[in-house]
């Protein structure tokens, strides 16, 4: 009778207690063109406090900028050309901690004479951080926003009669992932219940038995 008894018990105990969870965020700007001033702002779901206990807050910033160029040679003789692109974006948090993503592409080519040239270059960066500080900036019900710098440099260089330009263009992205320890309530899960049961009749037929 105490071993039946033993094995109720257990099976509440397995049915209550605290697991580990995770719940995760996105918010996403652009692509748009360049530069970024005033910044934008993304919004991103805080913690609500009522899932349970907040262990920390994981960041991924990813950033990507591009650079359609186009040029002309008005000479006869072919001409090399180098188109460069420079910038970054910044992710400043309501702690005022930022986060900066530098990017550069650049290509080095032949424009033939009376020739014409048309290329988009363009690169992404990502960057990851995990906090356990600060925490409370990050809990509670709606939102809370994340600001985003976006500056970028198109340049091309190279001699003869050569000219063009470029338009530039950033696309920014900002992901929270909430690792939190969550209370679960004491209701027994379905196989708790038919241990319990099966306990219970167990229980029954010990006693018809005395």
């Amino acid at each position: 009778m105490k071993k039946i008894l033993a094995l109720v018990a257990a099976s509440a105990l397995s049915a209550g207690g605290a697991h580990a969870a995770l719940a995760t965020y996105s918010d996403s700007y652009g692509p748009e063109l360049t530069d970024w001033v005033p910044g934008r702002t993304l919004s991103l779901q805080k913690f609500d406090p009522s899932l349970g206990t907040l262990n920390s807050v994981s960041f991924v910033y990813f950033g990507a900028m591009q650079a359609a160029f186009d040029a002309e040679n008005t000479g006869r003789t072919a001409q090399l050309i180098t188109n460069q692109l420079t910038g970054s974006l910044r992710f400043t948090l309501p702690t005022l901690a930022f986060y900066e993503l530098d990017l550069a592409a650049s290509e080095t080519v032949s424009i033939p004479g009376f020739g014409t040239y048309a290329k988009t270059l363009s690169d992404s960066r990502s960057l990851a951080d995990t906090t356990v500080s600060n925490l409370a900036a990050f809990t509670g019900i709606g939102s809370f926003g994340v600001d985003v710098i976006a500056f970028a440099v198109a340049t091309t260089s190279g001699a003869g009669n050569v000219s063009g330009g470029a338009d530039t263009t950033a696309t920014a992205n900002v992901r929270v992932t909430y690792d939190y320890t969550a209370n679960r309530q004491a209701v027994p899960e379905p196989a708790s219940l038919a241990l319990v049961s099966l306990a219970l009749a167990a229980a029954g037929l010990s006693r018809r038995r005395g």
